[in-house]
């Protein structure tokens, strides 16, 4: 479709009106108590091969990178403004959404490490939270991956920019974090997704690597064993 080269699939957003398009999040805020979240993982533990060393997590959070306005997040946001006598303002309301995205991550973090605390947590920060895209440190994992080249190709400044934030404020929050640079790579010049040369590729590895990245995350994994970008 004509808007779909400008579309974000779910990084961060490049237009004011933007969904992530390809996948439905369901409403994590109303998991009360992480009822329906428990038994999932319960199955995901239960069920890992010998072997298995940690827990990946990825597509946590919001559809249209803002918040969730089903009935029963409106209602618990309404609370939240009485609790602590705030006004219904752009600002509350994104610091609620973050707070019950970072809130949700790290309950679930709090379960797994009950279940197997021998589990290490590995997650990417997606989609974007477009009030803060940064927000990643804030999580309990042990491996925080936040975007810092996403498939459309951003600027040097802003690669570098990302990278140094990411891995020099990795332990704001949480001494234990380690952040990690995430880079975004399409090999397929025949869809809408960003496309990147091997040349593209390693222009921006190096520009992490100059800001401080000294370890990657990619998406997709079978890109980076394609020819040319293996050798990058």
């Amino acid at each position: 479709q004509k808007g779909e080269k400008n579309h974000r699939c779910g990084g961060e957003m490049g237009t004011d009106i933007d969904t992530l398009n390809h996948a439905e999040i369901k409403c994590f805020i109303s998991d009360d108590d992480l009822a329906l979240t428990r038994k999932k993982l319960d199955r995901i533990l239960s069920t890992a091969p010998d072997g298995i060393s940690g827990i990946y997590m990825d597509y946590i959070g919001y559809m249209n990178h803002h918040g969730c306005y089903c009935e029963n997040c409106l209602a618990k946001y309404k609370k939240y403004l009485a609790d602590k006598h705030l006004e219904n303002t752009t600002e509350n309301r994104n610091d609620f959404y973050l707070e019950q995205l970072v809130g949700y991550y790290n309950h679930v973090i709090d379960y797994v490490k009950k279940q197997r605390p021998e589990f290490k947590i590995v997650i990417h920060a997606y989609p974007d939270f477009k009030p803060l895209p940064l927000y990643g440190n804030r999580i309990k994992a042990d491996y925080c991956g936040q975007t810092v080249a996403w498939y459309f190709q951003w600027s040097k400044e802003k690669i570098q920019y990302y990278t140094k934030f990411v891995t020099e404020h990795a332990k704001d929050y949480y001494p234990h974090v380690e952040g990690i640079p995430f880079q975004g790579v399409n090999t397929n010049s025949n869809i809408s997704l960003g496309y990147k040369t091997p040349a593209d590729v390693e222009r921006e590895i190096r520009q992490i690597l100059a800001a401080g990245g000294k370890t990657l995350m990619v998406c997709d994994g079978p890109s980076i064993i394609e020819p040319g970008y293996f050798d990058v």
